[in-house]
């Protein structure tokens, strides 16, 4: 049975994909299908198969998005400005909700599920 930080993971990232890919899917429609699809794909691989590696992956797409993000805010912050306040606003819900998820990834709990070697309890909700 999945420990409930994969589950809290899994309910918080489909969220936040689902809430992102509504705000951007009118302005960029294919990029925000790729995007979104593969970052779901990404989050389904870790919470239903048990991929440790997809589990890296996240972590290495966590800290990408953080550290684009900081240079966004350090290097050019006249870009910052060009932005809505409804895009500022979701730049930072995604921020706050990838930090719970990334900690709810990592905890011992989820580590031990991720480590186990039975793949077929990985299936069950």
């Amino acid at each position: 049975m999945r420990p409930k930080s994969i589950a809290a993971f899994e309910y918080l990232e489909v969220s936040k994909i689902v809430l992102g890919f509504a705000f951007t899917l009118a302005s960029e429609f294919f990029w925000s299908i790729l995007s979104y699809g593969l970052m779901l794909w990404v989050v389904l691989l870790i919470s239903r198969r048990r991929s440790a590696t997809a589990r890296w992956i996240y972590v290495a797409m966590f800290v990408f998005g953080t550290a684009t993000i900081a240079l966004l805010l350090v290097a050019r912050p006249a870009e910052l400005m060009a932005l809505t306040t409804a895009q500022i606003v979701m730049m930072a819900f995604n921020c706050a909700t990838s930090f719970v998820a990334l900690w709810l990834l990592l905890s011992p709990s989820a580590s031990r599920w991720l480590a186990s070697p039975e793949r077929e309890a990985g299936m069950s909700a």
